[in-house]
């Protein structure tokens, strides 16, 4: 079992902030690059170095990040990989979503939002998924908690991100 990072821990350059959660497979932090900027930083329980499959699934972590990275349709709708590491165990790193609700507590604030922002929420979710589709990624694990919306003044509402999809 992975040690759990503390605040002011030190990765691959990247210096640990707060500890944001801690799911069924891997522990999430915020963190920062040596330039400042924030980070999402995933530290994984599973898989471990050890177990027979392990490099099978940093393939398919690359191989994930090359087709959303090389796809601008789908790059635009997923939030977007920095890098991966190994350091005992395996490292992630995303950008950091400031500001975004995910679609859970969006639902569950009924009456911050209307029918027709729901439903763009919706159609916009649906063509993210069909980016994802076109370039043959199945997300695993769609749930509502796995996507995010971010409000953008630019265009008087809301960016969406797909997350989480190893």
């Amino acid at each position: 079992m992975p040690i759990v990072l503390k605040p002011g821990a030190k990765k691959h350059g990247y210096e640990v902030v707060r500890e944001l959660n801690r799911g069924a497979f891997a522990f999430a932090y915020e963190a920062r690059k040596p330039s400042g900027e924030r980070v999402f930083f995933k530290q994984y329980k599973s898989p471990t170095l050890l177990v027979d499959w392990y490099a099978g699934f940093v393939e398919h972590q690359k191989e994930l990040k090359r087709r959303i990275t090389e796809d601008p349709a789908a790059k635009d709708k997923c939030y977007r990989f920095e890098e991966f590491f190994e350091d005992r165990d395996f490292f992630q790193v995303f950008e950091f979503i400031d500001g975004g609700k995910n679609l859970t507590d969006c639902i569950a604030s009924r009456g911050e939002y209307s029918w027709t922002q729901m439903a763009v929420f919706a159609k916009v979710m649906m063509l993210g998924i069909k980016a994802l589709h076109q370039i043959k990624i199945v997300h695993a694990d769609l749930k509502p908690d796995n996507i995010i919306l971010i409000p953008d003044d630019d265009i008087k509402g809301h960016r969406l991100r797909i997350v989480d999809m190893d």
